[in-house]
């Protein structure tokens, strides 16, 4: 997020949300003032200006605030909008930015829970406290304490220099908060921590939720075939040798964004995805989609599908409850749930490693990068791979390297973990900037393994080949959430969907470069 100060004037929300509720400040000297006001004093009080914008509101936003007020049970139960999440969105942001671990974004939100109720509010209702965190004069200049960025920097210093040596990952969430408030009403922090970390789980998931655009190459039909959210409608657009189609309503309800791949067992096309909390799956044949087939409840996130050749088997990984698990396909049918005893935050990312024949799930857990795999002999245990996780992986088989190479986002930086003969080696960062997850894939065109991310609302790639990594190609600008990105053996091109202010649009590359942008229709 961009540090520069003094965005209050292009800032303002056009209608105020509600009248500013709270005030906790940094000086002890003045730690017996309030930091709530009463609800009759709230209705005394009327807001001179509207709250400032933390950050775009849309629908991405709305969509996580209807399904937070489903789950989140304290101060802002049945409270939450696209406005609220966009200052969770600032604050979890900035503290990706430093490359502190998720647990400073819980610690934050619950402040800003309390302090604002998620508002950025400029109104000086107690003293002069403004901001997301209400704080006084004496932490910075009204402009700066508007800035959420300034202002989640400010907290999280005070937080380090309070708890050195990383303490505050492991002291209770409530006395971090306190800590640095120096408030006189220390118990409501702890109150709120369950519902920040709910809300920076659900703004994690979101942001990488998989790939906006599930794009893949279907060898039956000969097209390359583009799944998406549109407005929460399970969407499709394919080309083949007579151009683009559609957009293609598939009639069913999605939340996020789905995953899809062509199973070589039935010669069938299938999607899968969330569909308010249900694993649900529609397919493809030369006869047709299929209805709607219901496979799981008690879904969170995007689920993660492949073709196991070794077990000949359609394999299906989600996230059920916080627990890794499994639903899988074969000649008797679907087989499952299996639950596959990993804890695992957000959405899993699993692939075929043909180097030891192995199955390989990979997934975020509690800002770790870990490891569950699959071989004849049965499931692994657990692997840690590495810590500072943010967001969801993305794994590939490079021929052009003969290893398996994971790519994530470790506090705000592209890094690489990946296996060769040798073992694992890495964390290699890799010097670019990354918002969100990554997408990765190999170019048989050029043996390049592409890697390809969102950094800072600009659709960047960087690329190897057996001479090394490539500098940072900037492609695109005004990108919403991660791209999703396929080889085209028909169209001979590497191939880069993304949301471009809420469009879904298309770059590739052939053998005469890059082409596009190429708008394909709304995006939800």
């Amino acid at each position: 997020m961009s540090q520069v100060l003094g965005r209050l004037s292009a800032a303002l929300v056009t209608a105020a949300v509600g009248l500013a509720a709270s005030t906790v400040f940094a000086a002890p000297a003045r730690a017996a003032t309030p930091d709530r006001l009463s609800p009759g004093e709230s209705a005394a009080v009327t807001a001179a200006q509207p709250d400032v914008a933390c950050g775009p509101v849309g629908g991405r936003e709305n969509q996580l605030a209807a399904e937070l007020n489903g789950v989140l049970a304290g101060k802002l139960r049945n409270a939450m909008n696209g406005y609220r999440v966009s200052c969770a969105q600032a604050i979890i942001d900035e503290v990706q930015r430093r490359g502190l671990a998720p647990r400073a974004s819980v610690i934050a939100v619950t402040t800003a829970i309390v302090e604002s109720e998620l508002r950025n509010n400029p109104n000086q209702v107690d003293h002069t406290s403004v901001g997301l965190f209400q704080q006084q004069d004496n932490w910075g200049t009204i402009s700066q304490r508007l800035d959420p960025a300034w202002a989640t920097s400010a907290f999280l210093n005070k937080m380090l220099q309070l708890y050195p040596n990383n303490a505050w990952q492991t002291a209770d969430i409530g006395t971090v908060c306190q800590k640095v408030q120096v408030s006189a009403y220390p118990d409501r922090y702890g109150t709120q921590a369950a519902d920040a970390q709910r809300i920076v789980d659900a703004v994690a998931r979101s942001a990488d939720a998989g790939q906006q655009a599930a794009a893949v190459y279907n060898p039956v039909s000969q097209a390359l075939e583009v799944y998406y959210n549109a407005g929460g409608t399970l969407t499709e657009r394919y080309w083949d040798s007579s151009g683009w189609h559609g957009p293609v309503n598939l009639g069913v309800a999605i939340t996020g964004a789905p995953v899809a791949v062509a199973n070589p067992l039935n010669n069938a096309l299938e999607v899968y995805f969330n569909s308010g909390g249900n694993l649900v799956e529609k397919y493809w044949t030369p006869q047709g989609w299929s209805t709607t087939v219901h496979l799981a409840s008690g879904v969170t996130g995007t689920p993660g599908a492949v073709y196991n050749p070794a077990s000949k088997a359609m394999e299906v990984y989600y996230n059920a409850g916080g627990t890794l698990t499994e639903k899988y396909w074969n000649a008797n049918g679907w087989q499952g749930p299996v639950g596959l005893g990993a804890a695992i935050t957000g959405s899993p990312v699993a692939v075929a490693n043909p180097l030891n024949n192995a199955l390989e799930v990979y997934f975020n857990s509690g800002g770790n990068l870990v490891e569950k795999y699959w071989t004849p002999q049965g499931w692994s245990n657990t692997v840690y791979l590495a810590s500072g996780v943010t967001g969801t992986p993305s794994a590939v088989y490079n021929p052009a390297g003969n290893a398996l190479e994971v790519y994530y986002n470790a506090g705000g930086t592209l890094t690489e973990k990946y296996w060769n003969a040798n073992g694992w080696q890495g964390p290699v960062g890799l010097g670019a900037a990354i918002t969100g997850s990554p997408v990765a894939v190999a170019n048989p065109l050029n043996n390049a393994l592409e890697v390809y991310f969102n950094s800072g609302g600009n659709l960047v790639e960087k690329y190897w080949t057996p001479q090394g990594w490539s500098n940072t190609v900037h492609l695109a600008s005004g990108v919403t959430g991660t791209p999703g990105a396929v080889y085209n053996p028909a169209g001979n091109a590497m191939e880069v969907y993304y949301n471009a202010g809420g469009t879904l649009t298309e770059k590739y590359w052939n053998a005469t470069g890059w082409h596009g942008p190429v708008p394909l229709g709304a995006a939800g």
